[in-house]
């Protein structure tokens, strides 16, 4: 769960990537695999965002048994649906997996993961490419603004103005002139 909170790739990708190294290169040294199964149909690069995804895959490419082109077994077998493990992890940490009881599916780590890299500071582009968007919609669909982000956005700006000249257009101040600094 951890690694795919951090790289955004939705469950298919994650089977990819699960079923077959064939269908999802690994290209470690660039830090980013290719997913050629995609909902769109097109190959999508995904970086590996933090240094822990890195790390995953180079013990995984370290390990891997030479009798299988499967990256990821469990037991020593394929792992065939990424969410029979999602499941049973969130069983055993006893969080609800099942969405209409207002509980958490696999795909709200796709949520998670777009808001995690909005406040994170990463340009929107540069999110909508790592997720597979063509579309400015599908970003707003995904981030999900919450009270914290409206505190952090006080924060941030109250810091700013604190250490910036404020600049107040003439036009905006009675009978001035002049720019007011």
């Amino acid at each position: 769960m951890r690694t795919r909170n951090r790289t955004d790739v939705r469950a298919e990708g994650n089977a990819c990537i699960s079923a077959d190294a064939g269908m999802a290169e690994r290209r470690l040294n660039q830090r980013t695999f290719v997913l050629h199964k995609t909902k769109n149909g097109e190959p999508r690069t995904v970086p590996m965002l933090t240094e822990e995804v890195y790390e995953t895959f180079l013990r995984l490419s370290k390990v891997r048994r030479l009798d299988t082109k499967r990256v990821f077994l469990y037991e020593g077998k394929s792992i065939a649906d990424i969410k029979t493990g999602f499941k049973a992890a969130c069983r055993r940490s006893g969080v609800l997996e099942n969405h209409q009881k207002n509980g958490f599916t696999f795909h709200d780590l796709r949520h998670c993961a777009a808001t995690n890299m909005r406040r994170a500071g990463i340009p929107t582009s540069v999110v909508m490419k790592i997720m597979g968007w063509k579309s400015i919609e599908m970003h707003k669909r995904y981030d999900k603004i919450e009270p914290r982000d409206f505190r952090q956005a006080s924060t941030a700006l109250s810091a700013y103005l604190e250490t910036n000249t404020v600049i107040t257009p003439a036009r905006f101040q009675d009978g001035a002139a002049t720019v007011s600094v």
